[in-house]
């Protein structure tokens, strides 16, 4: 025999509600108290931040930066712009007075023309962003830089005097002198440096050949020493 199921019954509406009392709202029930105020975060007071140093020296620099007057070498159309590239990318494949092992497998490897690497139009790449960086320096001054060093803009203050084309001819030295450097370049590493402070990093560049020259040398005698062999002592002592 069939049993209809019984119907649940509902449950009984709030008592609020049986008294036409409206209920409160969620918002409502979490307010606090009439009368009292919630604890608020104390506003934050702006702090002074002192300038850097070498923010302050940016901007002594650029106040004090004088360009060569009357520097008719900046090149201002497109003749007198590929004249430069060519002399940079010239100077960026030349290796026959760079200070680089040349013995080292890496450096055949890159610089013997036996691979694709770099390609010409990486070099071009590299060269143009060079003669870009030079030429907003001589037009803007060193603001124009992404060097944000105390030391570093003292350097590149150093050369305010230089003529445009003086720049880029020690840049080529640069280029012409290190390969390693050139290979730091075409990461895209460098280049404001590189164009900015030129015959500070040739010095430099000539000055680490020599010291590596000299800790070489100290090695090989170091070996013998210890091999029992007879070691040749310079004039000087060393």
């Amino acid at each position: 025999m069939f049993v209809p199921q019984q119907q649940r019954s509902k449950r009984p509406p709030p008592p609020e509600e049986q008294r036409g009392v409206e209920r409160p709202s969620k918002r409502q029930r979490l307010a606090p108290p009439a009368g009292t105020t919630q604890d608020k975060a104390p506003p934050l007071t702006p702090t002074s931040v002192p300038r850097s140093q070498s923010y302050e020296l940016t901007s002594t620099v650029s106040q004090s930066w004088s360009f060569p007057e009357t520097d008719a070498s900046i090149p201002q159309n497109s003749a007198a712009y590929a004249v430069y590239l060519r002399q940079l990318t010239d100077a960026f494949s030349d290796t026959t007075t760079c200070v680089d092992s040349k013995q080292d497998a890496s450096f055949i490897a890159k610089w013997s023309g036996l691979t694709n690497f770099p390609t010409p139009a990486m070099i071009e790449t590299t060269c143009r962003s060079l003669l870009s960086v030079a030429i907003t320096l001589h037009r803007q001054g060193p603001n124009a830089l992404h060097v944000f060093d105390a030391s570093k803009m003292k350097n590149v203050h150093a050369t305010r005097k230089l003529s445009f084309a003086e720049r880029i001819e020690s840049v080529c030295e640069l280029l012409r002198l290190s390969k390693a450097r050139c290979e730091t370049l075409l990461g895209g590493d460098g280049l404001h440096m590189c164009a900015a402070t030129p015959l500070i990093l040739v010095r430099q560049t000539r000055g680490n050949k020599r010291q590596n020259g000299v800790r070489q040398e100290m090695l090989v005698k170091g070996r013998k020493r210890l091999a029992g062999e007879s070691v040749e002592e310079d004039e000087d002592g060393e």
